[in-house]
Formats: C-alpha cells, sequence, structure tokens
C-alpha cells in the first residue's frame, strides 16, 4: 500500500476553502448593477429635491429604526444577522434583481443588503398597502414571524392581518431599501399636515 502524497493530502484539504474564499472575493468582480427599471432618486442623499415621480404639495419628516445587513449575515441571530429568516426569504426575494441599495443597484450574491424593521412600527397606511394585490405583486417586502419558543426557524411569509387592530407584534419586515421610494409618501403622511394630501 502506498503512502499518501503529504503535499497533495494538504492540497486537497485546502481546496474547499480556497473555492469558498474565491466565490465571495469573486463577488466584488461583479459590478453593481441598477436594478431595471429603477426611476428613483436617492432622497436621503445631497439633493432633497422631491424623487422621481413626486411633486412636492407638503413637507414632512418621520425618522424609522430598522437594521441593515447584508446576505453574509444570514447565519446569524437578530440584532447582528437575519438568520430565523433566511431560508423563508429566498422563495419571496430569490431569483430576480434586487434593489438593496439606496440608490436601486442590485450588489449581488452576499454583497446584496437589506432592511429588518419591526412590523409594528410600519405606518398603517404601509401595512395597508402592503396588504393590496399592488403591494404583493412588487415582492420585495416581506413579513414574518418572529421565531416561537424551541424554533429555530421561519420558512413562510406571514398571513395577512385579519383586521387592523393587529398592529404586528411579534412579525418582523424585511425588504429592500431602493423598495422604499415608491411608498415614500404613505411613511411620512399620519399625523401631519399632508395627510390626505
Amino acid at each position: 500500500m502506498r503512502t499518501p502524497n503529504p503535499s497533495l493530502v494538504g492540497l486537497l484539504a485546502a481546496l474547499p476553502v480556497a473555492l469558498a474564499t474565491g466565490s465571495l472575493r469573486g463577488e466584488a468582480n461583479i459590478p453593481p448593477s441598477v436594478v431595471d427599471p429603477f426611476r428613483w432618486k436617492n432622497p436621503f442623499g445631497k439633493d432633497l429635491s422631491p424623487p422621481n415621480g413626486f411633486e412636492a404639495a407638503c413637507e414632512a419628516t418621520k425618522t424609522f429604526e430598522a437594521r441593515q445587513h447584508t446576505l453574509r449575515d444570514h447565519m446569524a441571530p437578530p440584532p447582528h444577522g437575519f438568520g430565523p429568516w433566511a431560508e423563508g426569504m429566498k422563495p419571496q426575494f430569490g431569483g430576480r434583481p434586487f434593489p438593496g441599495h439606496w440608490d436601486g443597484m442590485d450588489e449581488h450574491g452576499t454583497l446584496r443588503k437589506i432592511l429588518v424593521m419591526e412590523y409594528a412600527d410600519v405606518p398603517e397606511a404601509v401595512k395597508d398597502w402592503l396588504e393590496t394585490e399592488a403591494g404583493m405583486e412588487k415582492g420585495f417586502f416581506g413579513v414574518y414571524n418572529k421565531p416561537a419558543e424551541g424554533e429555530a426557524t421561519v420558512n413562510t411569509t406571514a398571513p395577512r392581518r385579519k383586521s387592523k387592530a393587529d398592529k404586528g407584534e411579534g412579525q418582523v419586515m424585511i425588504f429592500a431599501a431602493g423598495a422604499l421610494y415608491e411608498t415614500l409618501p404613505l411613511w411620512v403622511a399620519q399625523g401631519s399636515k399632508c395627510e390626505g394630501t
């Protein structure tokens, strides 16, 4: 019986690590691309004029808290990642361009960004829009239950609310930053002088 060549054994052992590292480094070589059609401009940048498609009838400002992650954080539990929902997100977001960047860019692979927000903090007008057929078709927002005690993962989106009394406690919304713009007025109008405008 021949003794294996130690250098060959070492090379074969290192190969999976090299392939995994190579695939992660290779993502940096795929240039980000603008999701087509993406007609908005970043309203949070230096240019404070209204986003494309809107005219400013009045002004309102609100602040919301959300965590931003890259898909590399798919194994980490909250608040450092989004592990419980990673598998359940694939049917919702997989296999198509994803406007995860604030400028509507798809950064590809594990460099894609997502936002995770408490669903109870989402304004009622946004929830109403998400529950319409138009909102469901946009597909860059997913509402998920938080894992129950003893559960590690949540593999499906949450069912629609049965009544407005359900504020979404115990749920999160996971979404693409670039998907916000179409509904931006709905986020800031409630309780402001712009409501109903």
